[in-house]
C-alpha cells in the first residue's frame, strides 16, 4: 500500500486541489500497478494519501507529491518510466503553467491493517 504525501503552493486553491486529491489515487494505482506479481497489484483504494500543509513549507513548486511505495523489481526496472508517466498525467489536470513533482521512493516495507 504506497503512502503518499502531497504539498500545494498557494496558487492551488481548493476546488484545483480537490480535483487533484480525487484523480490521484487512479494515477498511482495505474502507474505503479504489477500485473504479474499478486503482492504488487494496486487500486486506487490501496493508496493512502497526507496533506502536508504547514506555514514552515519552503515550497518550490506548485504541486509536489512524494510516494513511498514497496520496492518489486519490475516497479525498479521501469521506474523512471513510471513517474514520469505520473507527473504527465499529474500535468494534464492542472493549468497551464502550474509546476511540480512525483517522487517515487521505492522501499523495503510491510503493511498490515487491522
Amino acid at each position: 500500500m504506497p503512502l503518499v504525501l502531497v504539498s500545494r503552493s498557494n496558487r492551488v486553491n481548493d476546488d484545483l486541489f480537490s480535483k487533484v486529491m480525487q484523480i490521484l489515487p487512479f494515477i498511482i494505482s495505474s502507474n505503479l500497478d504489477v500485473p504479474e506479481h499478486l503482492l504488487a497489484r494496486l487500486t486506487p483504494d490501496d493508496i493512502e494519501i497526507r496533506v502536508q500543509e504547514s506555514p514552515f513549507n519552503i515550497m518550490r513548486h506548485d504541486i509536489e507529491v512524494t510516494t513511498f511505495a514497496t520496492k518489486f523489481e519490475a516497479r525498479i526496472y521501469t521506474g523512471q518510466l513510471r513517474s514520469d508517466k505520473m507527473a504527465l498525467d499529474l500535468q494534464a489536470i492542472l493549468p497551464s503553467g502550474m509546476t511540480g513533482f512525483v517522487w517515487v521512493v521505492l522501499v523495503d516495507a510491510f503493511f498490515s491493517p487491522f
